[in-house]
């Protein structure tokens, strides 16, 4: 029995440190190569146009701020994923993620 359950432990270890290493992007990917179709979220479509850094707590330079948009859309190109870098001096009394969600 010992055994058994050292062998399942053993799978499961095995599987988890696994993940993140298959989750890692793809370091030949291309950001010119990639198309509508690779550049959706699962809730839709990344829209190009938006700004993804909004600095309402005044807090990064404006070459921070070029900086950070253009390393935002190497993100999103590379992971597939949509991400906004969001400043604010106070976010009352929502918690981060409830913030996030209703932006």
């Amino acid at each position: 029995m010992k055994r058994v359950v050292s062998i399942i432990t053993a799978v499961l270890l095995v599987a988890l440190f696994a993940q993140p290493v298959l989750a890692l992007p793809d370091e030949t990917t291309d950001e010119s190569q990639l198309t509508a179709e690779e550049t959706t979220v699962p809730g839709g479509s990344i829209d190009e146009s938006l700004k993804r850094v909004i600095d309402n707590a005044n807090l990064i330079s404006s070459l921070q701020e070029q900086t950070l948009e253009a390393r935002a859309r190497e993100i999103i190109a590379q992971y597939r994923m949509d991400i906004v870098i969001l400043t604010e001096q106070s976010i009352g009394d929502k918690t981060p993620v409830e913030y996030a969600n209703d932006f």
